[in-house]
């Protein structure tokens, strides 16, 4: 049987991956490992993907800026987009780590070991394994999304993308 000395939690705030944390939690209190909670963001690609909180900031930056724009009788030149973009991906770093903390912090307080990352670019099932592999985890706890095969097929998994290149034992809570 193999240690499990370290274990990441793939977490994204929804129903399974907060389930996936507890059963993590309990596990890790069990056979006295540490927790790397993690999220994975994709780069900001228009308004594709973003929450409610973000799309709400982001509404408002708009708004602003077309309400300044016409009381000056500007037109609005490309370059805003890019700025509004950099500041959109600030807003969400600041929101992920802010949750992340949060979470840690209910970890910590079982007397575990915790850390907590957001990961940046890339597919998030990739920079999951990626991190997995560069930590040595030794078991990777991630919620499943219910999804049908067609729905996996079209929409993806980040469950099952890590089921398939985990170079450790994946635990799936549904």
């Amino acid at each position: 049987m193999v240690a499990i000395k370290k274990i990441l939690v793939a977490y994204d705030t929804e129903e399974q991956s907060k389930r996936a944390l507890e059963t993590a939690i309990q596990m890790a209190k069990d056979v006295g490992a540490e927790i790397y909670i993690v999220t994975s963001v994709e780069k900001p690609q228009a308004m594709r993907g973003i929450d409610d909180n973000t799309r709400n900031y982001l509404e408002k930056m708009l708004g602003n800026a077309a309400d300044n724009a016409k009381k000056d009788g500007v037109i609005v030149q490309p370059e805003i987009f890019s700025e509004m973009l950099d500041s959109l991906k600030d807003h969400k770093r600041v929101d992920y780590e802010k949750t992340l903390e949060d979470v840690a912090a209910k970890a910590k307080a079982e007397g575990l070991m915790v850390r907590s990352k957001v990961l940046y670019g890339g597919k998030p099932g990739e920079s999951i394994i990626k991190f997995a592999e560069r930590e040595k985890v030794d078991l990777i706890a991630i919620g499943s999304h219910n999804r049908g095969t067609l729905e996996r097929f079209f929409l993806g998994s980040v469950s099952f993308y890590v089921i398939q290149h985990a170079h450790c034992a994946v635990l799936v809570v549904k």
